[in-house]
């Protein structure tokens, strides 16, 4: 989401925009959670995943 777009959105409809993309996080998250060894390269790209969508998510929220 660009500043622009942010700008026009209402305080509500930007809370569920965050909202929305957390819940993402907190499912890329969870069906993770699965892998019991942590080392795993699985284990690994999704920590990577996951880190990725939150600096994202903050880069697009300024």
């Amino acid at each position: 989401m660009k500043h622009k777009k942010m700008n026009l959105l209402s305080a509500d409809e930007l809370k569920s925009e965050i909202l929305s993309k957390e819940k993402e996080i907190r499912t890329i998250k969870f069906s993770v959670a699965g892998v019991t060894n942590k080392n795993t390269k699985t284990h690994r790209d999704a920590r990577k995943t996951i880190a990725r969508a939150k600096t994202q998510l903050r880069a697009e929220l300024g």
